[in-house]
């Protein structure tokens, strides 16, 4: 194990949790990349050869700098635009989302609400919901606030204000725009009609089971 990995040859999933985090000599928990689970022991480190990666270190105090600039314009569009909560439709959501965290009870009305608002637009409950779905637990009123105004609501902000510049004009993003709408209607059409008629019966999954698993033997062979 002589070879030394800079932080450019990683995964965003290894650069988190072992560069970030660890130390010489110790060990990660378990944790998901796109080739499976991973546990990383840090066996050294060196610095890196300033000159052999200048082009790499140059891109990453680029994308700082831009990742700082984007969140500040966000925040100057979001006060410009005199956002404003509605405490109603907050209380709904923490009332329904308390009764039942990751599953609030929340009608097709009641998704529609206004939980935002702003000069030209709004954020509903129905769109702030799939924000807040991998959330622990219960929630409280400064929480989602946090999520929602770092996540969902300059989504939304961006998005009005790009439509209102002109930028919904641009061929390239109307044929995405027309891409996104195609999968998600093909999406809702397949659990629509496809989804529910779809079982497995014990026979088929001792079938599946016996086939995997004789795969699995002439692999290890």
């Amino acid at each position: 194990f002589d070879q030394y990995y800079a932080f450019d040859r990683v995964s965003d999933q290894i650069y988190e949790k072992v560069f970030k985090q660890l130390k010489v000599g110790q060990i990660s928990d378990p944790f998901r990349t796109p080739q499976g689970y991973e546990i990383v022991k840090v066996l050294d480190r060196k610095q890196l050869d300033y000159e052999k990666y200048r082009p790499v270190i140059m891109r990453g105090v680029i994308m700082q700098e831009l990742t700082e600039r984007k969140a500040a314009h966000i925040a100057a569009l979001v006060d410009s635009l005199e956002t404003r909560i509605e405490p109603a439709s907050l209380k709904l959501l923490l009332e329904t989302w308390n009764a039942s965290p990751g599953h609030p009870a929340l009608s097709p009305q009641e998704g529609e609400e206004a939980l935002y608002r702003f000069v030209g637009g709004q954020l509903t409950l129905g769109q702030a919901l799939p924000w807040l779905v991998s959330q622990q637990g219960g929630l409280d009123s400064a929480r989602v606030e946090g999520l929602l105004r770092k996540k969902a609501l300059p989504e939304v902000v961006l998005a009005r204000v790009a439509e209102q510049e002109g930028f919904g004009a641009y061929p390239e993003v109307e044929r995405q725009y027309r891409q996104e709408r195609e999968r998600r209607l093909l999406e809702a059409l397949w659990k629509e009609k496809l989804e529910d008629e779809v079982v497995a019966t014990a026979t088929e999954a001792r079938a599946h089971y016996q086939a995997g698993r004789a795969q699995q033997q002439d692999v290890l062979r």
